[in-house]
């Protein structure tokens, strides 16, 4: 089965999106997969130096969102974590984080007394057995699932060659997450670099402008974001990307990736959506800036600190990222019929890390930072895909 087949394949429609001749030199793949209801209402994408690679980026996107619930063959324990019987420990509920008591929630509360359903991971570094809630481990596309405790996200979610790729991807995008929402709250420092020391050539236009920061969280030492702006048949476009590495040039060169890979997307949405105040989705959050482009002023980005070089740029290794994460679950989520096709699908959950939430109207404002609900009244939205 190829799995880019449009016939046997993962998706209904699978190409390249076709450049104009003032964009950036990087190719940008897009597609809808198979298994979502018609018309579609969600897409993935990837970005590459290369065709090939912009495939695979968006290929593997699809194969980690394919089959991301439950199976028949899959083991679930009923019960609440007070009344927890098993041997084999398990995650409590209250280190996830999730919504501020006082805040308004179309959801259930989770708490050590909700009876819920609970998946089998290992624990992250060690490889022991422990239960995780199902309902936050699991991303289920399926038509007709309700989201109990929050909104379904897809951080953590990682397809690659090999498991340990797969891993690797799935628990830095996790950090990244995590180092963005503190950033944009200013919890954790956002500093703009001037020479982010990898070749523009690819990347500069006469239209465009570029900016390049680092995430200091003590999550991992290079946590990117890039920026890119300018005019466009569709009028000012803003976008944004971001990246998570154990290489501070890999970093800012994915970040770039992604930021060009949004200017796409941004654009087909410029075209093909209305202007929603606040926004209540990823793809009304990537469009905000694009038709606000004066509320930026009022962000982290337009007030951060700034450094003349990315210093402290030695690469880290995974290992010692783990080993300053709290205790963390994974789950190997390879769909069966995808095994042989060169895919390995890994789940990484690490329950303190903040989440990046897609309605501007419930943030998730519960956890370790625990955030007044005042806060928030000011809190621009951010512009995240």
């Amino acid at each position: 089965m190829p799995v880019g087949s449009r016939y046997t394949g993962l998706f209904r429609m699978l190409g390249e999106t076709p450049p104009r001749a003032h964009d950036p030199d990087v190719a940008v793949w897009a597609g809808i997969p198979a298994n979502r209801p018609w018309p579609a209402q969600d897409s993935v994408g990837g970005a590459g130096w290369s065709a090939e690679l912009a495939e695979r980026a968006c290929v593997g996107e699809a194969v980690e969102r394919w089959q991301t619930h439950p199976l028949p063959s899959d083991r679930l324990v009923r019960a609440s974590f007070d009344r927890w019987s098993l041997d084999e420990p398990a995650i409590d509920p209250r280190r996830f984080v999730r919504f501020h008591p006082e805040q308004p929630i179309p959801y259930e509360r989770l708490s050590e007394t909700t009876e819920v359903d609970w998946i089998a991971c290992r624990v992250l570094g060690e490889g022991t057995p422990i239960w995780a809630p199902a309902d936050l481990v699991f991303l289920d596309l399926r038509p007709g699932h309700a989201p109990r405790f929050g909104p379904t996200i897809s951080t953590g979610w990682s397809a690659h060659a090999t498991a340990q790729a797969a891993l690797e991807s799935a628990i830095l995008e996790v950090i990244e997450r995590d180092a963005l929402v503190g950033a944009w709250w200013g919890s954790y420092r956002l500093v703009e670099v001037d020479d982010p020391r990898i070749d523009p050539e690819r990347l500069a236009r006469k239209n465009l402008r570029y900016r390049w920061y680092r995430v200091l969280t003590p999550r991992a030492a290079h946590v990117t974001i890039v920026t890119v702006e300018g005019e466009d048949r569709e009028g000012y476009v803003f976008s944004i990307g971001s990246a998570c590495r154990l290489d501070r040039r890999a970093s800012f060169a994915k970040a770039a990736l992604e930021a060009v890979q949004g200017r796409h997307y941004v654009r087909y949405l410029l075209t093909t959506t209305s202007d929603v105040d606040p926004p209540t989705s990823f793809a009304e959050h990537a469009a905000f800036y694009s038709r606000h482009p004066k509320r930026l002023a009022d962000t982290v980005l337009a007030n951060a600190s700034r450094a003349s070089h990315a210093t402290g740029d030695a690469p880290e290794s995974l290992a010692s990222i783990i080993a300053r994460l709290p205790k963390a679950a994974f789950r190997h989520a390879t769909p069966p019929a995808l095994v042989d096709h060169g895919y390995v699908v890994m789940r990484v959950i690490v329950p303190e890390l903040q989440p990046l939430h897609g309605d501007h109207r419930l943030p998730f404002l519960g956890g370790l930072w625990n955030r007044p609900l005042a806060d928030w009244a000011t809190m621009p939205p951010h512009p995240f895909a």
